[in-house]
């Protein structure tokens, strides 16, 4: 399969490597789109040359391994990076950040990535890939997140303040207007506060 690999100093090299083989309780993805995050943009400024550190994306299931029975081939998934051991109290709750065997799986800029079957969610039809890969990626995984521990703690739609409306700021942003939270939102970059202002204006 064919891989990008960074080479430094804005250098990208396209490598053939094997295609992964999806294991016990894995599925193999056809990548159809991912995100390029800014911590990404700054390993490809710099000198140091690096690898394929993708880590949000969407794609077609490709392939299972054995034990696998939620997902089947053809279904459309978004993956998540942090994956658990999908045994454990915490992932049998979904919550698998706080797996204590978790692990992070990257390279999701290439062709195929290997990952648990546990870690993908299936998306509709109607669902365009680049939305796919923010809904199950941080840009609005992270916020939803969020909105879940502010429901543990009793303050579900109190007012909120967003400190940073970078693209998982702007997550926030989006969730928490949508909930139902007056929002405020700080940030030193008037671009940024606009496209924050922006979102919650926008008709629909």
């Amino acid at each position: 399969m064919k891989t990008p690999w960074q080479m430094g100093r804005e250098r990208l090299e396209l490598r053939d490597v094997p295609t992964p083989a999806p294991g016990p309780g894995e599925v193999l993805i056809r990548v159809a789109a991912s995100a390029l995050r800014g911590s990404e943009l700054g390993a490809y400024r710099n000198d140091r040359p690096g690898n394929n550190g993708g880590h949000e994306a969407a794609g077609v299931v490709f392939d299972v391994g054995a034990g696998c029975t939620r997902l089947r081939v053809g279904d459309r998934v978004g993956v998540c990076a942090v994956q658990g051991c999908g045994e454990c109290g915490d992932c049998r709750q979904g919550r698998y950040t706080y797996c204590e065997r978790r692990s992070v799986v990257s390279g999701m800029h290439a062709e195929y990535v290997a990952s648990r079957e546990s870690a993908c969610h299936r998306l509709p039809d109607d669902v365009p890939w680049d939305v796919g890969v923010l809904l199950t990626g941080d840009g609005l995984g992270v916020p939803y997140h969020v909105a879940q521990r502010l429901k543990s703690r009793g303050a579900f739609g109190t007012p909120v303040a967003v400190f940073g409306v970078g693209p998982v700021g702007l997550g926030n942003v989006l969730m928490q207007s949508h909930l139902g939270a007056q929002v405020v939102a700080v940030d030193v970059s008037a671009r940024r506060w606009g496209a924050a202002l922006a979102s919650v204006m926008a008709p629909g």
